[in-house]
């Protein structure tokens, strides 16, 4: 994702990190473990300009996933602590 590659998510019902907060299927390509035998039909399928919009939404939200020896805003270290108190509110709450 730092370089700007789309990440192919290759899984059924994967808790992806942050998905309270970013909406995955915004920024990557989402394949069932049945459609396996379909990803390359699935990833040929996807157009030029999908794929534009796609890497341009990675390149957004990349800052989301970056580590720094002390934190930055928003970087991974926040979206962690927010992602916890988002849980933690949402279970008082129920």
């Amino acid at each position: 994702m730092f370089y700007g590659c789309v990440p192919v998510i290759i899984a059924n019902h994967y808790d992806l990190p942050f998905a309270d907060i970013l909406d995955w299927k915004h920024f990557s390509v989402i394949v069932a473990t049945l459609d396996i035998p379909l990803l390359k039909k699935i990833l040929r399928g996807i157009t030029q300009q999908e794929y534009l919009v796609l890497q341009s939404n990675v390149l957004k939200v990349r800052e989301h996933f970056q580590w720094h020896v002390s934190p930055i805003h928003f970087d991974a270290f926040y979206m962690v602590m927010y992602e916890l108190w988002v849980r933690r509110s949402s279970l008082r709450l129920q």
